[in-house]
């Protein structure tokens, strides 16, 4: 069996088992475009692997809309999704470019090697360190929303498809 026979399309008709936008064939076009030799000298299973890890990961968003089945695999396709001042919304049977493109960057910065969902354990981080007389202060990560790696890359196409504009996994600020 072929890598990419693992691969199930969503062709925007809510298929119950789909596990992915995009083929491998437009995975390595988009790898081609950026000119990443490195990815693009991996395995076709690695990529396909990467390519079901970048789809697990835009389903960790939370997207404007609902989705147009119950029984899809994916987020996508979704119905009540209006961008910007457009009055119409989305069509409820198209996976928009901008998706297939988010997948396709969470893809490539994991064949690069990034985990995309590290499990990260509540720990302390350093808020404070006072040199003389020496002093730390030391913040619980958890409690202040430093929990998980940003990729600014992935949340900026995203951006306009999302409920609140920004990506689950964008830092919070908090002023103490």
């Amino acid at each position: 069996m072929a890598a990419e026979d693992v691969l199930i399309i969503e062709d925007g008709t809510g298929v119950p088992n789909a596990n992915t936008y995009a083929t491998l064939a437009e995975y390595k076009d988009y790898l081609t475009m950026y000119n990443n030799t490195a990815a693009l000298a991996k395995t076709d299973e690695a990529l396909v692997a990467s390519l079901l890890s970048g789809a697990d990961y835009l389903n960790t968003y939370k997207f404007k809309g609902v989705q147009s089945t119950q029984e899809q695999g994916l987020a996508w396709p979704r119905g009540e999704v209006f961008l910007r001042d457009d009055p119409l919304p989305l069509p409820d049977n198209v996976i928009p470019s901008v998706i297939k493109k988010a997948q396709m960057a969470a893809s490539e910065i994991n064949v690069g090697g990034q985990n995309l969902q590290p499990n990260i354990l509540p720990g302390t981080f350093l808020k404070r360190n006072k040199v003389g007389p020496l002093e730390k202060e030391y913040f619980n990560g958890m409690d202040s929303g430093i929990y998980s790696p940003t990729f600014s890359f992935v949340d900026g196409i995203l951006a306009d498809y999302l409920t609140g504009g920004t990506g689950m996994y964008s830092l919070r600020t908090k002023r103490i």
